[in-house]
């Protein structure tokens, strides 16, 4: 479009206007809503938009691929306010295609995604710890909770949750067993891209106030190695206040660990409701070797005679050291409330876990002067530093111990010599 200009003579060159704009600013002016796209045959979609009421938009748009079935997916979306806010969205839709970056799941709820990472996510942990997140889910993400978008989650109604789970006297601990299940789900669903934050981190849980160590002194322990003589499980009893080893680990030995003095730490047996038992890995994932004292010793041998005496057609030989008459693994639970129990009520000792024996066992060897770093390979500890902040309980004894070996050291007397 040109021509003659009015007083120069010379041609006047209209520019190309965007009509979208320009008509924009006229009231009752519209133009057909345009697809985005420079498509030319055999090239993919790019995108469009449309109103579908006053002041909501749906944006359309291509996918390179899904992240789970790798197939091209076509995406919708809406967004409230003006055109130019909707064409912005669009366009950074389409940059991020470009960039192959992923997109979020916006039509995903909190409780379908909960159902996929169980299933697909939470492959590598051990059965007993998916069956411990399935629970505190079940227990405590309500079903209201679980039909909101995963997109759509804010940090206040999780807080609103947590609250909520205290105000009904749940333990701290429960409530922050269910925050670490919920974080490291939607975290997950972060790193997929299929939300751009987790809101769950923002959230907070109630501290766990650390309980008082429970655990047998000197002479209980005496006690307790008298009264369990009498007991069917001897060994066991024995092996456990002495060795430090989880109850679920000495219930997964077998026969073919035990070496003369030596005694591999290979596998734990574990129990999950309704699945049976199973053997797994240590809970540090890596085996170790123990040296058993003579007091543990004596009770493993008689019980490895007993063993050769009762075998039968009937028995089942899987190798378990502690087994029932039909050679199947002991199961914990039966073994607390009828033998446990019961030794503790006749040696006259307080009620405590099955599991305090290991506390028993490194309590009674760091107060008398064995080594941390000897102790924390016995218990299979990550890391020296949990065991001593696990039991820091006996440090004051040993740092009077120390106190006095360096006194005899370098002054040649005892401190008790001094007073």
């Amino acid at each position: 479009m040109g021509g003659k200009g009015p007083q120069s003579g010379t041609p006047t060159v209209f520019p190309s206007p965007d009509l979208h704009s320009f008509f924009g600013f006229m009231p009752g002016n519209r133009l057909p809503d345009p697809v985005r796209s420079d498509r030319t045959k055999g090239s993919p979609r790019r995108g469009s938009l449309r109103e579908v009421r006053q002041g909501v938009w749906e944006i359309r748009w291509e996918e390179k691929h899904d992240p789970e079935s790798g197939k091209r997916v076509r995406r919708r979306r809406r967004v409230e306010g003006n055109r130019t806010k909707a064409d912005r969205v669009l366009t950074a839709e389409l940059k991020r295609v470009d960039a192959d970056e992923p997109a979020e799941r916006r039509d995903l709820t909190l409780g379908q995604w909960l159902d996929d990472w169980l299933r697909i996510w939470c492959h590598g942990v051990s059965e007993r710890t998916r069956h411990s997140y399935r629970g505190a889910i079940r227990s405590y993400v309500p079903e209201g909770l679980r039909r909101r978008r995963l997109a759509a989650l804010s940090p206040s109604e999780l807080q609103r949750l947590l609250n909520d789970m205290s105000d009904r006297g749940l333990s701290p601990r429960t409530v922050q067993m269910t925050r670490t299940v919920l974080r490291a789900a939607v975290g997950r669903a972060v790193k997929l891209g299929y939300v751009r934050r987790n809101v769950v981190a923002l959230t907070e849980a109630p501290q766990i106030v650390k309980k008082e160590m429970r655990y047998l002194t000197p002479e209980q322990t005496r006690r307790f190695i008298a009264a369990a003589v009498s007991d069917r499980w001897t060994a066991l009893w024995v092996l456990l206040v002495t060795t430090g080893l989880r109850p679920g680990e000495a219930l997964g030995l077998k026969w073919g660990d035990l070496d003369g003095e030596k005694l591999r730490v290979q596998r734990a047996l574990v129990r999950v409701p309704g699945s049976g038992w199973s053997l797994a890995e240590p809970k540090n994932k890596k085996g170790r070797t123990v040296t058993l004292p003579a007091v543990a010793q004596r009770p493993l041998r008689r019980l490895q005679a007993e063993e050769r005496l009762r075998l039968g057609a009937a028995y089942s030989d899987q190798g378990f050291m502690f087994a029932t008459a039909s050679g199947q693994p002991l199961d914990a639970t039966n073994l607390k409330k009828k033998h446990f129990k019961p030794l503790l009520e006749r040696a006259g000792l307080p009620a405590i876990r099955l599991y305090d024996l290991r506390h028993t066992a490194a309590s009674l060897l760091l107060a008398n002067g064995e080594h941390p770093k000897v102790v924390q390979e016995m218990l299979g500890h990550f890391s020296i530093t949990l065991t001593m902040d696990t039991y820091s309980h006996v440090m004051p004894d040993m740092q009077e111990q120390s106190a006095a070996r360096l006194d005899v050291l370098l002054g040649g007397r005892s401190r008790s010599s001094s007073k």
